[in-house]
């Protein structure tokens, strides 16, 4: 699952956005207890950097990371080399 960092790292204008990234992480947890051995973890990523985000002033470029970044740690936990990791949220934050 993918959630973002706005779970625990509110802004402004973005309430519903953090509630529903937050509910994704319970749920992973959630399914991780319910559904072992299958291995369900959850990917708190920053803002990815897009040329779209690049454009908004307010950015909190600490937290930006690149796509590929990202993608690394997905295709980890989905890998048969993750043999434990269950149930986690894996933040994946700052300039890669």
């Amino acid at each position: 699952m993918v959630s973002g960092y706005l779970s625990i790292r509110p802004r402004p204008n973005s309430a519903i956005v953090g509630a529903a990234n937050g509910a994704i992480e319970s749920l992973a947890r959630s399914l991780a207890l319910e559904l072992a051995p299958v291995r369900v973890n959850c990917v708190s990523p920053g803002i990815i950097d897009t040329p779209i985000r690049a454009a908004m002033p307010e950015a909190d470029f600490a937290s930006w990371v690149a796509p590929s970044a990202v993608g690394e740690v997905i295709t980890f936990l989905a890998s048969p080399d993750n043999k434990v990791t269950r149930g986690a949220i894996v933040p994946v934050y700052g300039k890669s």
